[in-house]
């Protein structure tokens, strides 16, 4: 919680929009609110993860604070078709702040000509 929080001040243009969703959230669904806090911030899905068998590309922000790389790593190292690509400037919005270098990765990992038996990084 104190990640996004973090990365909240760091991406002022999509956090002032999105607060008034949050704040209505909390006083109006608070119960799911909270549900969902907890599972997020509580919830083991690597025992899933490593069941994945199809070429995955995992995306993240060197500087996400939201979901740290180090997640990313994690799951990357579970799963054994995926490809961990790591933004070096991007935080946790990099995918709506970089669209062209995202649109970069995923024609790439598309285009791959061995997308069927890719490894880890």
């Amino acid at each position: 919680m104190f990640g996004r929080l973090h990365g909240a001040l760091l991406e002022i243009q999509f956090s002032i929009p999105g607060a008034f969703h949050g704040l209505y959230n909390v006083l109006f669904q608070a119960q799911s609110f909270w549900f969902w806090i907890k599972m997020t911030t509580s919830l083991n899905m690597l025992p899933e993860a490593a069941s994945v068998q199809v070429p995955t590309l995992l995306c993240w922000g060197r500087h996400d604070y939201t979901c740290p790389l180090s997640a990313g790593i994690k799951y990357a190292d579970v799963m054994p078709m995926s490809k961990l690509y790591i933004s070096e400037p991007g935080s946790h919005n990099w995918l709506i702040q970089r669209p062209e270098e995202f649109l970069q990765v995923v024609n790439d990992f598309i285009s791959s000509a061995d997308s069927s038996v890719m490894t880890n990084r």
